[in-house]
C-alpha cells in the first residue's frame, strides 16, 4: 500500500471525526498496488450516512489538507529565509543584509542568537526541497519526505517564534 502512516492517520482520523466510530474506510485501485506507480487515493467508505453529500464534503476538505500542507510548509519556509530574515537584520541595521549570500544570513542569525544552530535551517531546506523534488514515481521516498515534513514542523514554528520574540522586545 502506497500511503504514508501521515496519510493514513489523516484519512482515519478525519472519517471518524465527519462519519463516526462506525466508518469503515477502504483503499482500492492503483495505490494498493507497491509495484505500480502514481495514481489518486481512491477510498471506499461505508457508513451510516448514505448518500449524505455534506459528510462528503466535508471528508474531501480534510483530506485536502495534507496538500496544503505541504504547500504552506514550503512557501513559509521560503517566506522566512527570503524576506523574514533578511528584513529582521535591516530591522537590526546590519549592513547589506540584501547583498549577502543566504549563508553568510544564517551565519549572522546564529552569531546574534537569533537562530540556534544554522544547520537545522539547511536541514529543514534540504528536506522542503526533496518534496518539491518528488515525482510520482518515487512513492517510497515522496512519504519519507511528508513524514519528515511533518516530525520537523516545530521546528520551523519555534524559529519563526524566536525571531517574533526578539523583534517585539526589540521593537516595541
Amino acid at each position: 500500500m502506497r500511503l504514508t502512516e501521515t496519510e493514513i492517520h489523516i484519512i482515519k482520523h478525519s472519517a471518524t471525526d465527519i462519519f463516526g466510530s462506525d466508518v469503515a474506510v477502504f483503499l482500492f485501485g492503483s495505490r494498493v498496488d507497491d509495484t505500480k506507480k502514481g495514481g489518486d487515493i481512491d477510498l471506499y467508505i461505508k457508513t451510516n450516512f448514505a448518500n449524505d453529500l455534506t459528510h462528503k464534503i466535508k471528508f474531501l476538505v480534510a483530506l485536502e489538507h495534507i496538500d496544503q500542507f505541504l504547500f504552506r510548509f514550503s512557501k513559509l519556509q521560503d517566506a522566512m529565509g527570503e524576506k523574514l530574515f533578511v528584513s529582521m537584520l535591516e530591522f537590526l541595521q546590519e549592513e547589506n543584509p540584501k547583498s549577502k549570500p543566504f549563508i553568510d544570513t544564517l551565519n549572522r542569525l546564529e552569531q546574534i542568537g537569533l537562530l540556534e544552530d544554522k544547520n537545522t535551517w539547511l536541514e529543514l531546506r534540504k528536506i522542503s526541497n526533496n518534496i518539491a523534488h518528488q515525482y510520482e514515481d518515487e512513492p517510497k521516498q515522496a512519504s519519507e519526505a511528508l513524514n519528515a515534513i511533518y516530525a520537523v514542523k516545530p521546528t520551523l514554528e519555534s524559529i519563526y517564534q524566536l525571531i517574533k520574540t526578539r523583534y517585539m522586545a526589540i521593537g516595541f
